[in-house]
């Protein structure tokens, strides 16, 4: 599952990113890069990622993972529309605000039917409210930065999410995170060549709901609890603490420091879920004194 969820992505990722965005000679002024191809290349491994892993794609969708590659689509097609037409700022977060509701709507319907019921749409405009917030934090740090340093973040914090994900019990939803990382890697691989790599908006449209399906997935659906979800949230406001006591030009040990620092609140999730785990298995192991006595 590693070849076909992680490897094979990954090298598609890889040779497209190189081909949009290859390496400058030295001494050869910068060309235009295609802004709006970063959500395409995403999009473009994440569908390779979940063909090889799940098959085709669903339709008609019966269940909430199954939106995801429908998500990817429908974000690198809106991150195309909003790079290539050059969206002013008002119109592009009135985008972003319908795509979070339109994503935590589709990604919770059995929710909505069997648990929210009444209450379902103040469920699905708080989440939405969360997605959006943590969308415009990252647009943020990738419209203040380029090159090396988003691609990593990114990276990182949806590093994070695999790993929790799979401490939650559900592999499925760690494995398909691991194509999104992938893809994110590739990315970072090729802004050490091409040091003036631009992400844009178009990466986060596709991005951005992606997370929001799989922490849907991970924590209503499967075992990824309350206080790792907050955790793995709060990433995104330690995002910015990470970005602003980092130089522009970062060395490796301030690559090392801002990534640290952005995948802190995760890391202590992390920790927390292995430390409990180990106290259940510990006391669950421990041996009954009267046993003997039955």
């Amino acid at each position: 599952m590693l070849l076909t969820g992680v490897v094979i992505p990954g090298i598609v990722a890889l040779a497209l990113a190189l081909f949009f965005w290859p390496a400058r000679k030295p001494g050869r002024k910068p060309g235009r890069l295609p802004h709006w191809m970063g959500g395409v290349v995403l999009a473009v491994t994440f569908l390779t990622g979940w063909i090889l892993t799940r098959g085709w794609p669903d339709w008609p969708v019966r269940e909430s993972a199954a939106w995801l590659p429908w998500l990817a689509v429908g974000g690198a097609v809106l991150g195309w529309l909003v790079a290539h037409q050059r969206l002013p700022g008002p119109t592009v977060a009135m985008l972003r605000m319908l795509v979070s509701v339109v994503t935590i709507w589709a990604t919770t319907q059995s929710l909505q039917t069997h648990t929210w019921q009444k209450a379902a749409w103040l469920w699905i405009i708080g989440l939405a409210l969360v997605l959006f917030a943590a969308w415009s934090i990252w647009e943020s740090v990738l419209a203040k930065r380029q090159g090396v340093l988003p691609p990593l973040l990114l990276t990182g914090f949806f590093s994070c999410l695999a790993i929790m994900a799979l401490l939650g019990r559900t592999a499925t939803v760690s494995q398909t995170t691991g194509i999104l990382c992938a893809g994110l890697g590739a990315f970072f691989v090729v802004s050490l060549v091409r040091r003036d790599l631009d992400l844009s908006q178009s990466t986060l449209f596709v991005a951005m709901p992606l997370l929001a399906g799989l922490v849907v997935n991970a924590h209503f659906y499967a075992y990824m609890d309350v206080l790792q979800t907050m955790l793995l949230m709060a990433c995104c406001l330690a995002v910015l603490l990470a970005v602003r006591f980092t130089p522009e030009e970062p060395q490796f040990a301030g690559l090392l420091l801002a990534l640290l620092i952005t995948v802190l609140p995760a890391l202590g999730g992390i920790a927390w879920d292995l430390l409990n785990s180990n106290v259940q298995t510990s006391s669950s192991e421990e041996e009954d004194p009267y046993a003997e006595y039955f």
